[in-house]
């Protein structure tokens, strides 16, 4: 009787430890186009869902200054390619903190491409980096580098 109530307890443990493995309190992807107009720019987004109670952290500023690591993309631009205005969304407050919750978080960065820019493929990285909270923890922050050649025409 004790063997099987120890096999019970040693299923049910490894069954909590594989379904803590798949949570992810954060999800993203990184929306690039696949060709653009030169004349019209184009735009990158990264569009973020949180799971329940969790959240990330706005970049206001205001974050940073708490210890914070508040959500960016960091690009690496290929010449003639410059940022123009992000696309954030309205933050929510929390407390002393500035976040974005739910699932449809959506952060854009607009692109102007100077004129002189020929046609062609032209790859751009972009770097995202986000910290997850909820009431009672924060993980460590968490960054990954994603690439993409965009065709210009």
């Amino acid at each position: 009787m004790m063997k099987r109530v120890v096999v019970i307890l040693l299923n049910f443990a490894m069954l909590q430890t594989a379904l803590a493995q798949d949570f992810k309190p954060v999800t993203y992807e990184v929306i690039f186009p696949e060709k653009v107009l030169r004349s019209e720019g184009f735009t990158i987004t990264a569009m973020f869902q949180t799971n329940g109670e969790w959240y990330i952290y706005a970049p206001t500023g205001l974050n940073e200054k708490h210890g914070m690591i508040e959500t960016k993309l960091q690009f690496d631009l290929p010449e003639g390619i410059t940022p123009g205005d992000p696309d954030l969304p309205m933050p929510r407050p929390y407390g002393m903190y500035q976040i974005y919750q739910g699932n449809d978080i959506k952060i854009g960065q607009r692109f102007n491409i100077n004129p002189d820019v020929r046609p062609g493929d032209y790859e751009i990285s972009c770097t995202v980096t986000y910290q997850t909270c909820n009431k009672s923890v924060c993980l460590p922050p968490d960054t990954q580098v994603y690439k993409k050649t965009i065709r210009i025409n």
